[in-house]
C-alpha cells in the first residue's frame, strides 16, 4: 500500500485546486483537520482490501467536506491513488462517477456503499496490461500519475 500522510493530502488538494479553478471564486483550504487525520491515522491501514481504503478515502472528504472546495475532486483523486497503487481503474463513465459523487457529498451512502460501488465499477490490469494502458494514454495523461511523481508516492 502506499504512503499517504495528512500532508500529502493536502498537497494533492492544493494541486487540484490550482489546476482547476478556472474563473469561479474558490477558498482553498482545509475546512476540517480532524477529518483528515482520522482518515490517514485511524481508517487508512494495511489490514484493510484497496476498496476499503478507497471508500474511506471518498466518504472522508467527499462526504465530510475535509476543504472548503474541491472535496469531490480530491476525494476521487485520492480514491484513484489508492486504486491504482494495486493496479484498478475505475471503469465507470465520467457521467456515472460525477453522478456517485454527488450522491456521496449529499450523504446518501455508507462507506459499505462506497466500497461496494467501487468493487463494481473498476477493474484491474495485469503488469504488462497496466503498463501498456499507461502508455496508450501518455499523451493524456492522468493528472494523478503526474501528482504520484511530484509527491514521489
Amino acid at each position: 500500500m502506499i504512503e499517504l500522510t495528512t500532508e500529502k493530502i493536502i498537497k494533492i488538494h492544493d494541486i487540484l485546486m490550482e489546476l482547476d479553478k478556472g474563473t469561479d471564486e474558490y477558498s482553498p483550504g482545509v475546512r476540517d483537520i480532524g477529518t483528515l487525520e482520522n482518515f490517514v491515522y485511524y481508517q487508512l491501514n494495511n489490514n484493510n482490501n484497496v476498496f476499503k481504503n478507497a471508500a474511506f478515502a471518498l466518504h472522508s472528504i467527499t462526504h465530510r467536506h475535509a476543504f472548503y472546495n474541491a472535496n469531490k475532486r480530491t476525494g476521487f483523486g485520492i480514491a484513484s491513488i489508492i486504486l491504482e497503487s494495486e493496479r484498478y481503474f475505475v471503469n465507470a463513465k465520467r457521467q456515472e462517477r460525477l453522478e456517485y459523487l454527488l450522491k456521496i457529498a449529499q450523504y446518501e451512502t455508507t462507506v459499505e456503499e462506497i466500497e461496494g460501488w467501487l468493487i463494481s465499477n473498476t477493474r484491474q490490469m495485469g503488469k504488462l496490461q497496466f503498463k501498456l494502458h499507461t502508455i496508450k494514454n501518455e499523451a493524456s495523461i492522468s493528472i494523478l500519475s503526474l501528482i504520484l511523481k511530484i509527491l514521489r508516492l
